[in-house]
């Protein structure tokens, strides 16, 4: 298609169920596969930050305002990662159980939010250093990848290739571009996760 529109009108559908403030609102335009541009709202924080690629990225709250990446010192020492762990508990869970329990001692801390749209942002804003996922949806990341990248991170797949929705693939990686390195670099040493294979014994 020339032009797609990507929608996800609840990213973190189990903890707004469960009246977990952490979700958001995501809209993203794809032109020939390619993201160019993402809006995402994060309404407990009453947040909205937009981009268009080539113009920078944005927020509103309640004033309109640029951001840029902010770099960690140290890495991995001073990074603040996220990741996703869906609804998968034989491989993928070992896989990404894998790569989690590597870093942890390496890095300042872990998280899980709940939502990819939310972790796009928090690492676009600089409030997070790094975050992957496999078993995403193209809505998870079009307009995260665009607001992300606008802001000064790298927005790309485990193997550091760049991201298009008509690939097939489902694994993401957005960090701050010395994050990002890491990142790929470590995550390659994971043959089975990037491969969606079980984890060896």
């Amino acid at each position: 298609k020339e032009w797609s529109w990507v929608v996800d009108p609840i990213d973190g559908t189990t903890n707004w169920a469960n009246q977990n403030p952490v979700f958001a609102i995501s809209i993203g335009l794809a032109h020939r596969a390619v993201p160019i541009m993402g809006v995402i709202a994060l309404p407990s924080l009453r947040e909205v930050v937009y981009a268009i690629r080539g113009r920078g990225s944005f927020y509103y709250k309640p004033e309109t305002k640029q951001f840029t990446v902010r770099e960690p010192s140290n890495v991995p020492q001073d990074c603040l990662l996220t990741t996703g762990i869906g609804y998968e508990r034989g491989p993928l869970l070992q896989a990404t159980m894998g790569y989690f329990m590597e870093q942890l001692p390496l890095c300042r801390a872990i998280r899980l939010s709940g939502s990819a749209c939310w972790d796009n942002v928090m690492v676009a804003t600089g409030r997070i250093s790094g975050y992957w996922e496999r078993r995403l949806k193209v809505w998870d990341y079009c307009a995260g990848s665009v607001i992300a990248q606008e802001s000064g991170c790298r927005a790309t797949r485990f193997d550091g290739r760049p991201v298009r929705l008509d690939d097939g693939a489902e694994d993401y990686i957005v960090a701050a571009p010395r994050v990002h390195d890491y990142m790929v670099r470590t995550l390659a040493t994971h043959q089975f996760y990037l491969a969606g294979q079980p984890t060896p014994h």
